[in-house]
């Protein structure tokens, strides 16, 4: 029996002290793609400061989504809660169509591509987010 090749999902979340005007447009600055290499972002829903959902296509087909909790007020300095999620596929042709889980050793590595190529983009999300945070702290 085959049928799609499982999707997978990523999760993201790191504080930055920094406001979330700040924060928002570092995200969407053209130098911040780095991450999303051989993905499509079709952006659905802009947030604004607040963040973005995107259609993935390319070498995943999916769903992306990051988004920006303020922190309460506190004696620190003001700051924020970086979400990231990513779920979605391996696709076949690299454009959008999902690949085929088949059983055997063929299907487990159809399984295990979705799953390293989901996690990765989601660890290079994270090396933005901290480069930011190192850019963009606000001192106490």
């Amino acid at each position: 029996m085959t049928g799609w090749v499982p999707q997978h999902t990523a999760a993201v979340e790191l504080v930055v002290r920094a406001p979330a005007r700040d924060v928002a447009e570092a995200l969407l600055a053209p130098g911040a793609t780095a991450w999303r290499a051989g993905l499509r972002l079709h952006r659905y829903d802009d947030r604004g400061d607040e963040g973005a959902r995107f259609v993935v296509t390319g070498l995943l087909v999916g769903t992306c989504e990051w988004w920006i909790e303020a922190l309460p007020p506190g004696p620190g300095p003001e700051g924020v809660v970086v979400h990231f999620w990513l779920r979605g596929r391996a696709t076949r042709d690299g454009r959008r169509t999902p690949a085929r889980s088949v059983p055997g050793p063929a299907g487990w590595m159809a399984r295990r591509r979705t799953e390293l190529l989901v996690r990765t983009r989601a660890q290079r999300f994270r090396h933005l987010v901290m480069r930011l945070r190192r850019e963009l702290t606000v001192s106490p």
